[in-house]
């Protein structure tokens, strides 16, 4: 990562993640960080960070956390349009893709979550929250996935080709529940 990619000040005014958080990771678009392999996923997962999204010139994809083969969290992003968040787990039966039809503005401070949750069977859950509210596809915030989720030895990306700030990003190897998503950090 570049040094002049971080930090990033909040401007005057500008609202965001809770008080004590004096600084963001500014995202220029050309870093990445690559964490060490991270263990099966088996039991669920969530990743989590507030961002604040610049607009992107090209029709693109923002991954906030990505892992080959296994998952994407990022945001579908549209010359001139909001960002909608997107994911993509891979499992044993196939990829399933999960796109909010809730946009947001760019410029603005946001808490995004994107939870997977294993079910007792073989269906799955993904869920996406936005400021603690559960956000989805037309028919629920809720997207059933059937098979198990997969894994490997590759590491894990955080912030490929992202425009914009992150501040508290937090990646959990188990599905955070609802009440801890709206709370997600003591003040």
């Amino acid at each position: 990562m570049r040094p002049d990619a971080w930090p990033c000040r909040k401007p005057k005014g500008a609202s965001g993640p809770p008080k004590g958080s004096s600084a963001a990771l500014c995202c220029v678009g050309t870093q990445r960080l690559v964490l060490s392999p991270i263990p099966a996923l088996a039991d669920g997962f969530t990743v989590e960070a507030w961002v604040r999204l610049d607009a992107a010139p090209d029709f693109t994809t923002y991954h906030l956390a990505s892992w080959k083969g296994v998952f994407e969290a990022g945001f579908e992003m549209r010359p001139g349009l909001c960002p909608r968040p997107r994911i993509l787990v891979r499992t044993d039966a196939g990829a399933h893709e999960m796109r909010t039809m809730a946009n947001f503005s760019c410029k603005r401070w946001v808490h995004v979550a994107w939870v997977y949750e294993p079910g007792p069977d073989i269906e799955h859950n993904l869920t996406m929250v936005i400021h603690g509210r559960p956000v989805g596809l037309r028919r629920g915030t809720t997207r059933q996935v059937k098979g198990q989720v997969m894994s490997n030895d590759e590491p894990l990306v955080l912030f490929e080709g992202l425009l914009g700030a992150v501040d508290e990003v937090r990646i959990s190897h188990r599905p955070r529940s609802p009440r801890e998503l709206q709370a997600p950090w003591p003040s």
